[in-house]
């Protein structure tokens, strides 16, 4: 449970859940606290640097999980945009699931601009022959139809 405090946590919010951590916390959410502590203070409300560590393949995976999720809330249209455009079919450590959730998240009403660059990300992924990463793009894939549903809804 605190683990989910952290993920939906706002700066403001960190003193309650320290107290929380401090008097029933495990070792991994401590270590969670302490990534969340030091993510708001590098980044702050810096959008790029929130995109940074969520595209950093050596960061802890709840710090890309914390910074997917704060760029769900101060990301815009060219948030979305940023992260397909950061898509790479070589690289294997993309977290495509949180990727695909946060451009979900911001384009509410779709945008044709990202809908068809994604299309042509996804493109890339399909003709990669790569079996490691065969169906790997399915949560981009599920993005891209919910894109292409909302838009022909506004239509």
């Amino acid at each position: 449970m605190i683990a989910s405090l952290l993920v939906l946590a706002r700066p403001e919010d960190l003193p309650k859940i320290r107290a929380l951590v401090a008097r029933y916390g495990h070792e991994d959410e401590k270590q969670q606290l302490a990534e969340t502590q030091a993510l708001f203070k590098s980044c702050r409300s810096n959008v790029a640097c929130y995109l940074g560590k969520l595209l950093d393949e050596a960061a802890e995976p709840f710090t890309r999980h914390k910074a997917a999720q704060v760029l769900g809330k101060l990301g815009n249209e060219q948030t979305a945009m940023a992260l397909v455009n950061a898509l790479d079919p070589a690289r294997k450590r993309q977290p495509l699931y949180l990727i695909g959730q946060v451009i979900d998240t911001l384009l509410p009403d779709g945008s044709i601009s990202v809908t068809n660059a994604l299309a042509s990300k996804l493109s890339q992924y399909e003709t990669s022959l790569d079996v490691e990463t065969d169906g790997i793009d399915q949560p981009l894939a599920r993005v891209l139809f919910r894109l292409r549903a909302r838009q022909s809804a506004l239509r």
